[in-house]
């Protein structure tokens, strides 16, 4: 397989890697490009992620945007979370990659997504990442009291993901990816709240991709 990140990602994830991940840069570089080659592998029968043009460029992409979140990953290690519509594994196994020794539920609503993205963190050999079938609402977690972040990209709308997620006790904060082009973001000054404070950062110019937002809902105290 060709080579998957181009010079101008492998620094930016070595500027990543070193603020925020638990392993170093080529650990990363190299598992990543086992997750790519991968999901590529099972995207040619299964649609994990978009089919149009460069499908190993785009993936690539994906990783890439997926660790910004790392930023705002709480400082331990062994964080529980969950993520919602995980359909390949964005930002989850990512950020899995880069943070080790977290813990993982995958939510996903299609079976075959679910199947193909257990096959996927088997060949990894990834332990610690849980895939779930069904609708999010309406799945019980046996971890809720320790669950401190939630995770959604290309998932329920971000209304929906942060209403649910204030059931869980121990909360810190929810990252949600979104388009600029598909919501107005002056929307979600709404959501700022006594329970939530809303941080948003731009990704586009940074990752040198099409409008792109991560959304950070950080529970108050």
């Amino acid at each position: 397989m060709k080579q998957l990140f181009d010079r101008r990602q492998q620094t930016l994830l070595h500027d990543l890697c070193e603020k925020y991940a638990a392993v170093t840069t080529d650990e990363v570089l190299q598992q990543g490009a086992r997750y790519l080659e991968k999901l590529l592998y099972y995207n040619s029968s299964v649609p994990l992620i978009s089919r149009a043009g460069d499908s190993a460029a785009h993936a690539a992409q994906l990783f890439m945007t997926s660790l910004a979140a790392l930023e705002y990953l709480p400082p331990d290690n062994d964080f529980v979370a969950v993520d919602l519509g995980s359909g390949g594994g964005f930002p989850a196994v990512p950020l899995k990659i880069a943070r080790p020794a977290s813990q993982w539920v995958l939510i996903e609503s299609r079976g075959r997504k679910c199947t193909a993205l257990e096959a996927i963190i088997s060949h990894l050999g990834i332990a610690g990442m849980t895939v779930v079938h069904g609708r999010f609402e309406k799945i019980p977690l046996a971890a809720e009291s320790k669950i401190q972040v939630v995770t959604s990209r290309a998932g329920p709308s971000p209304v929906e993901v942060v209403k649910w997620a204030k059931r869980f006790p121990a909360l810190k904060r929810v990252l949600v990816f979104e388009s600029s082009a598909d919501q107005d973001l002056c929307l979600y000054s709404d959501l700022e709240s006594d329970f939530y404070s809303l941080k948003k950062k731009e990704l586009t110019s940074m990752f040198d991709v099409e409008s792109l937002w991560l959304l950070s809902f950080e529970k108050r105290r």
